[in-house]
């Protein structure tokens, strides 16, 4: 009886160990989109108060967690699907109340209504600035 409890005890504390190790072994989190490009962070920040400095870096898993989001976005009733195109962090200095570190996600084909007189809309690109806090799936919201 002695012997069994001790083999049990062993094999237990073999099986905590493995799931342990099992959860702390990093994975790949999935696919993220590509970075923004030299051109597109230049459209950005012609309309952007403030200077924009891509940085490197940053959580895979949070890159990914944008992707999936702003990858699987519902189309417009007319059909069309917004495109993301990247996804990079950035610094913002001398922007008001938004200085800091964020994620910049990069799309095209986005809609964006015309509340003139004249009504009407159409199709351009948006840049969202989102917290790199880990958590924050949304942010700030520039469309040209």
């Amino acid at each position: 009886m002695n012997r069994r409890w001790l083999i049990g005890v062993a094999g237990f504390a073999l099986l905590v160990a493995g799931v342990v190790t099992w959860r702390a072994w990093p994975r790949d989190p999935g696919p993220v989109a590509p970075p923004v490009t030299a051109r597109e962070l230049r459209q950005f920040d012609h309309y952007q108060p403030g200077s924009v400095t891509l940085l490197g870096g940053g959580s895979r898993s949070q890159a990914h967690r944008l992707w999936d989001y702003y990858s699987h976005l519902r189309p417009y009733p007319d059909g069309v699907k917004p495109r993301l195109l990247g996804i990079s962090r950035v610094r913002l200095d001398g922007s008001p109340e938004q200085d800091g570190v964020y994620w910049l996600v990069f799309s095209d084909r986005v809609y964006t209504p015309n509340l003139g007189a004249e009504g009407g809309g159409g199709y351009g690109r948006e840049a969202v600035l989102v917290p790199d806090d880990g958590k924050s799936l949304y942010g700030g919201t520039r469309t040209f």
